[in-house]
Order: C-alpha cells, then sequence, then structure tokens
C-alpha cells in the first residue's frame, strides 16, 4: 500500500470514511475513565477525525498528529489549525514523549508490528496508554474466495491473526487487553464496493489491476452476494495496553 493512494483521495476520505468513524468512536470510548493526558499523539491519523474529537474530552492536552500522507496532513491542517502540531511520517521524532497514544485503521499496513510496537513504546511516557483499532484476520473475507474464482493470485491485504497483535504489544507494554468486534457495510454492486475502497485511498489490491482482471474480479464478487447485498465485514481488534 503508498501513501500515494491516500494523498490522491485526502480531499474526499471525510466524505466517504463512514465505517471509519464508527470504528474510531468505538476506540475512543475505551480510553480509560481516569486519564488525564498531557500530550497525545494520534499515530496514522489521516484527516485527523479522533484528534478533533479528543480536542472536546481533553481540552487542555497538547496534540500531535502524523501521517504519511501529505495531502492527508493538509486536510487535517483545515480543520484543526493551530490546536495541534503535524508531522508527515509513520511515527514522529520526539524526545517528550506521550501520554497517549491512538490509531485507528492504519497498522493493518505496517508489515513488522513487532518493531512498530517496539518504536511505539520508545515514544510512551511512563503510564502512558495505548489504543489500537485494525482490522484482523477474517476481514473482508470474500475477496481471496473471489480472486481464487477468478483464477488470478490474491493482490489484497493478508490480515494477521488478533492474537499477534497482543502479543507484539506484550513484548513492549503492560497490562494488554483486545477484544474483536465485526463491523459490516451492505452494497447493493461489487463495484459499488470498489468505487467506495477506492474513493478513499484503501485500494484492497496492493498490486493495481488492470481493467480486465477488475471485471473479472467484480463479475466474481457478484456471485457471492447473498439476497443481492453484498457484505464488507470487517473483524476489527480493539487493543488497550499500558507502559509502565
Amino acid at each position: 500500500m503508498s501513501r500515494g493512494h491516500f494523498n490522491n483521495h485526502a480531499a474526499d476520505y471525510d466524505q466517504y470514511a463512514h465505517i471509519q468513524r464508527r470504528i474510531a468512536n468505538t476506540l475512543i470510548q475505551e480510553i480509560p475513565k481516569e486519564t488525564a493526558p498531557k500530550r497525545i499523539l494520534e499515530i496514522g491519523a489521516g484527516t485527523a477525525y479522533i484528534s478533533q474529537q479528543l480536542m472536546g474530552i481533553f481540552p487542555y492536552s497538547e496534540f500531535y498528529i502524523c501521517d504519511p500522507a501529505l495531502q492527508m496532513i493538509e486536510v487535517a491542517k483545515e480543520k484543526l489549525g493551530n490546536k495541534a502540531q503535524y508531522q508527515i511520517c509513520e511515527l514522529p521524532n520526539d524526545d517528550q514523549g506521550f501520554d497517549l497514544i491512538i490509531t485507528s485503521m492504519a497498522i493493518q499496513w505496517v508489515p513488522d508490528w513487532n518493531l512498530w510496537m517496539q518504536k511505539v513504546a520508545e515514544l510512551a511516557n511512563p503510564n502512558a496508554t495505548l489504543l489500537i483499532a485494525t482490522p484482523t484476520m477474517g476481514t473482508l473475507s470474500f475477496l481471496p474466495k473471489a480472486f481464487e474464482a477468478a483464477e488470478m493470485d490474491y493482490k489484497g491485504l493478508n490480515y494477521r491473526d488478533a492474537k499477534s497483535l497482543r502479543t507484539s504489544a506484550e513484548h513492549y507494554f503492560n497490562k494488554v487487553n483486545k477484544f474483536t468486534l465485526p463491523f459490516s457495510e451492505s452494497f447493493e454492486s461489487s463495484i459499488d464496493f470498489f468505487k467506495k475502497i477506492h474513493r478513499i485511498g484503501a485500494n484492497v489490491e496492493e498490486e493495481q489491476l488492470n481493467p480486465g482482471q477488475l471485471r473479472k474480479l467484480i463479475k466474481e464478487c457478484e456471485k457471492l452476494k447473498r439476497d443481492n447485498i453484498l457484505e464488507a465485514r470487517y473483524e476489527v481488534t480493539f487493543l488497550q495496553a499500558h507502559k509502565s
């Protein structure tokens, strides 16, 4: 997955990212009630929806927003202005540490969760809270079936097991808890599904399909509809961890 996909669709992201907001709102509810963070970091922030919501909950906190896509950061700046500091990066350069680190629907693109957790732990202050929401195994399970039926090698993202997320966190954090919830979107046609994914920049194929391959894949997805509806189901794992 390249940051270019998200750059190209940053302006439209908020208009179409409905399920991403539902997941983000669920993650926000997992913030411990007793938390009073001085410095908050949102990783893979996109257009900074989470930070925008948290500013109403923690009006005196300092907000730091990072995302590797320049255009996403530009949209975030338009929304939040000087209420936050911004970095165009995967992870920020910072020597002061953070008290709350939060990321939603972003680290599925991270190739090595162990290394990522190590680097995030280095950014976390003592007693910091880490909150993650990420799609895991079982997400968009109809897609591999469609690729196979189309006699094509699967080119989508391979979603990892939720247990591996917890294991990676436990190497560097304490009091690690997780749970998985399903989130679904329904589409009357497979074309609508692919258009939606394209509009938010989260193309499901890591390698671009040519028009003939895409038509073939759409045809096979149509066969997987139930009651004339294609259900795009996300198995989202929520993780909360603390640094002692």
